[in-house]
C-alpha cells in the first residue's frame, strides 16, 4: 500500500493500525494498541491533528494536513483525517515537498478555463483536458449517468495510440447501487496498482465489538471484483471523482491508466477541487438552460391563445404550430389528428401508420386502466377492512 492508517478513540488511544505503519512512519515496531498516539507521535503532530478536527465540515467530509511530520525520524506526510463512529481515523502517504507548491498554483489556471464554458458538452470537454493535463493519466473519461442508472462517455481526452470510448453506452450493473450510494458520501477513489496487495488493519473489530467503519476512507480498498473488471481493461491504475449535482450521482469523472500510477495526494487535492467547481457550473448552466426551456415554453402557451382567441383553426394551422415548436422541442416535422382528419408536416408518419400506433396506444392505455382501477378497488377494499 502507498499509505497507512492509524485509529484512535476519542481520548486518542490506538484502536486500529494498518500493517505498515511501522515501515512508513520509520518506527521499529508497529504502534501498540491500547497505547497513547502520543507514544510514536510527535506533540505537535497530535496538535496539527487536532486543529484539523475542529473545522466545522470534519463532520461530513475529510479534512487535510499537508507536509507534517508525524514521528521524530519519520519524512514529511500528506494526512487525511475524519470521523467515523466516535473513531478518529488518520490516514497518511509520503508529502511531494518538491512539487507541492506547483500543484497549489494550478488552482486559478484550471477554475479560469472552465468558467467561460456556458454549455454542458464544453464544460465536460474542457474537464477532461484538464484532469488529464494536470493528472497526466493516458485516459480521462466523463460519464453521464442516465434515468435508468446507465452511464455513457460524453467526454474524452486521450493518448493517440488508444481507442476511444467516446459515446460508449454502459449497463447500471456497471456500478453496483451500494457503491453509487457511498459515491455521494466519498467522491474520490484511487488505485494505484491493480496488482499490488492490499494491506490488513488491525484489529478488524475494534474495542467496541464493531467493524471499522472505513467509507469516507482515503486509502480504502475496492472489491476484487471491480480490480478484475480493470484487469481485464488492461488497466493498471485508476481515479474517479464522483460528479454529484443536488444529492444525485449525476456522473463521473473517470482516469485510466496502462501502467501503475499515483499522483501526490496535494496534485489529487487539486482535481478533487476542479470537480467540485465542475459541479457549481455545472449546476448554473443546466438550471440556465432549464429557464429558458420554461420562458419559452410560455411564449409559445401564449403565442397559441392569440391564435386561437384570433378565431383561427388549429387545425389548419400546422405549419404554424411547427414554427412555433421548433425552438422549444427538437423535431425533424410534426402531425396531428383531429374530428378524424390527420395532417403531417415534415417527417411524419403516413395516416395509416399513424392510426396502427394510435390503436396501439389506445390499448396500452386502456390495460393501465384496468390494472389502475383494479389496484384502487383492492386499496378501498383494505380500508374497509
Amino acid at each position: 500500500g502507498f499509505g497507512g492508517m492509524v485509529v484512535v478513540t476519542a481520548d486518542w488511544t490506538i484502536a486500529h493500525r494498518s500493517v505498515n505503519c511501522a515501515d512508513l512512519l520509520a518506527l521499529k515496531a508497529l504502534p501498540q494498541l491500547g497505547a497513547q498516539l502520543s507514544e510514536c507521535f510527535t506533540e505537535r503532530a497530535i496538535e496539527q491533528l487536532r486543529l484539523a478536527l475542529k473545522k466545522p465540515e470534519i463532520t461530513e467530509d475529510v479534512a487535510r494536513v499537508f507536509g507534517l511530520r508525524l514521528t521524530k525520524g519519520g519524512e514529511l506526510m500528506d494526512c487525511a483525517i475524519h470521523l467515523s463512529r466516535g473513531n478518529i481515523v488518520i490516514e497518511f502517504e509520503p508529502h511531494a515537498a518538491q512539487d507541492y507548491a506547483d500543484h497549489v498554483s494550478l488552482v486559478g489556471p484550471m477554475l479560469a478555463r472552465l468558467e467561460p464554458m456556458r454549455d454542458v458538452d464544453s464544460l465536460c470537454d474542457a474537464a477532461a483536458t484538464l484532469v488529464r493535463q494536470a493528472l497526466g493519466y493516458d485516459r480521462v473519461m466523463v460519464y453521464r449517468f442516465h434515468s435508468d442508472d446507465s452511464g455513457e462517455v460524453i467526454a474524452e481526452d486521450k493518448g493517440e495510440d488508444l481507442e476511444p470510448y467516446l459515446g460508449l453506452r454502459y449497463p447500471r450493473a456497471d456500478i453496483p447501487q451500494q457503491a453509487r450510494e457511498l459515491f455521494k458520501r466519498n467522491k474520490f477513489r484511487i488505485i494505484a496498482d491493480m496488482y499490488a496487495d492490499s494491506v490488513p488493519i488491525e484489529p478488524p473489530v475494534g474495542f467496541n465489538g464493531e467493524p471499522l467503519d472505513l467509507s469516507m476512507s482515503v486509502l480504502r480498498a475496492h472489491s476484487q471484483m471491480h480490480v478484475q473488471y480493470m484487469k481485464n481493461m488492461g488497466v493498471k491504475a485508476s481515479l474517479a471523482i464522483a460528479i454529484v449535482r443536488q444529492g444525485r450521482l449525476w456522473g463521473m469523472i473517470s482516469c485510466h491508466h496502462y501502467e501503475p500510477k499515483l499522483p501526490a495526494y496535494s496534485l489529487r487535492t487539486v482535481a478533487e477541487m476542479l470537480s467540485q467547481m465542475f459541479s457549481l457550473m455545472l449546476d448554473r448552466i443546466l438550471i440556465d438552460r432549464a429557464e429558458r426551456v420554461r420562458t419559452k415554453g410560455r411564449h409559445l402557451h401564449d403565442q397559441l391563445m392569440l391564435q386561437l382567441a384570433g378565431g383561427n383553426d388549429l387545425g389548419g394551422g400546422l405549419p404554424m404550430l411547427d414554427a412555433m415548436l421548433k425552438d422549444v422541442i427538437k423535431h425533424d416535422g410534426c402531425s396531428m389528428f383531429i374530428g378524424g382528419k390527420y395532417d403531417r408536416y415534415g417527417a411524419a408518419p403516413s395516416a395509416e401508420h399513424f392510426l396502427r400506433c394510435a390503436r396501439s396506444w389506445r390499448c396500452a392505455d386502456q390495460h393501465n386502466y384496468r390494472i389502475q382501477q383494479h389496484r384502487s378497488g383492492s386499496a378501498r377494499r383494505s380500508r374497509v377492512r
